[in-house]
């Protein structure tokens, strides 16, 4: 088993090694420590480790961080590097646990350990926690094992808001994997009100925790207004913080969430119009729904910037740092045969044109003039079509090794970035 899936230790090895080529090659330039891995949402959780949870009305304050993540800190005793450290060591914990579940092959394991973004698994942030209490959550789902999927959503929801996702997420899951048959449809019942019970619980506890020491209920709702995260009708066209550099790594988290959402009302649509239908792979549509989910949150609350437009910073960090997207990408990849491919080719042109299209639309690019929204624009459509070919078994197979490379830059690089301070999340 070990030397099966030994592909991630050479993973590390690679990272390693390209890290420091990058930086001896003058690309990149910070090293991580203590000053610099402090920086954004690690403040945060760093003063829930030295001060536990405190109010004061009417500003920012850390209620709006969950505390999991905070109390592991705060048992181990840590400094911000040995958290980073120790997150690592828990973000590969888990995708070892998900490569043997779910027998990943090593080609496709190489490239779901460089997709970008997964760099937020390495520094003092939640994202490591909460992909292995995904893991567990997924894993649970797929060995149809109770016990390993309530503790799993338990203790993702000690991490992070999860009920407003997960509840809904199952919901659908249940729903298209059910046979039409009375038996079946009341056991989807039973497994939807056991499952929203655990998460419910679990925000219930976290309420719980921050009311014994600031004596207020649920105030983790309220202070994200501070953010100004609130409800309310998007404003178009989308932007991000630092968009120059970033509106191309949002909009692609934003268009893979379009693209899960066309994909689950398609699932929808079978299941309410053909008999017969059902999704037998539980795992997919539940991490399926996971990202629209995630994807039409943030977009709903989204805070306003300049000239009303709404700000979908932070998606990339809620949609690819987690195992959900890896299942996601896991179960595309390699689906299509040149000649399942040739059949329905004028179906993906038209996918991927009306795609384009879209988002062309939702960031401006037909009214704003502006070169670095092209330069955008156009490396969004490039990582696009090269998900599009990765679904290809033909192209994967040949294609693979580059876009492995091309990611683990791009994820040292974003790491590189957000060591030297620039706007990330």
């Amino acid at each position: 088993m070990i030397q099966k899936h030994g592909y991630i230790l050479i993973h590390l090895l690679i990272s390693l090694a390209t890290f420091f080529i990058l930086r001896a090659a003058g690309i990149t330039s910070a090293l991580p420590g203590n000053h610099n891995l402090a920086n954004w949402d690690a403040g945060w959780y760093h003063s829930i480790v030295q001060h536990n949870y405190v109010f004061q009305e009417n500003e920012q304050i850390n209620l709006a961080f969950f505390p999991l993540f905070p109390f592991l800190w705060k048992l181990l005793n840590v400094s911000f590097a040995g958290i980073s450290i120790i997150n690592g060591i828990i973000f590969y914990i888990g995708f070892f646990i998900l490569s043997v579940t779910f027998n990943i092959p090593w080609q496709k394991g190489l490239v779901l350990l460089s997709v970008p973004s997964l760099f937020f698994c390495f520094v003092a942030y939640t994202e490591a926690l909460f992909y292995l209490c995904s893991v567990c959550l997924l894993c649970g789902l797929k060995l149809d094992n109770k016990p390993l999927k309530f503790a799993g959503a338990f203790l993702a929801g000690l991490t992070r808001p999860t009920a407003m996702l997960f509840i809904p997420a199952i919901i659908f899951c249940e729903l298209v994997t059910a046979k039409k048959e009375r038996k079946s449809l009341i056991n989807a019942v039973k497994s939807v009100a056991a499952f929203s019970f655990v998460c419910l619980l679990s925000l219930f506890t976290v309420a719980f925790i921050q009311y014994s020491f600031t004596g207020k209920w649920f105030y983790f709702f309220e202070v994200q207004q501070y953010w100004d995260k609130v409800l309310r009708i998007p404003g178009f066209p989308l932007t991000t913080w630092q968009w120059d550099k970033l509106l191309w790594l949002d909009g692609w988290a934003f268009a893979t969430g379009a693209l899960a959402l066309c994909a689950g009302a398609i699932l929808f649509f079978l299941w309410c119009t053909n008999k017969t239908f059902t999704v037998t792979d539980r795992t997919f549509t539940y991490s399926l729904a996971y990202i629209f989910l995630v994807m039409l949150t943030d977009l709903f609350y989204a805070p306003v910037v300049s000239f009303g437009n709404s700000s979908i910073n932070s998606l990339n960090r809620y949609v690819f740092s987690t195992a959900f997207y890896s299942i996601f990408l896991l179960k595309i990849m390699s689906a299509y045969t040149s000649r399942a491919l040739t059949k329905q080719l004028p179906v993906i042109a038209s996918i991927i044109i009306a795609l384009s299209c879209f988002l062309a639309v939702c960031f401006g690019i037909f009214h704003i003039d502006h070169h670095l929204l092209y330069w955008n624009y156009l490396i969004l459509l490039g990582y696009l079509l090269m998900t599009f070919f990765l679904v290809i078994k033909p192209v994967f197979n040949k294609a693979w090794p580059a876009v492995y490379i091309i990611n683990l830059i791009t994820q040292i690089i974003l790491y590189d970035w957000y060591l030297d301070g620039k706007w990330l999340v």
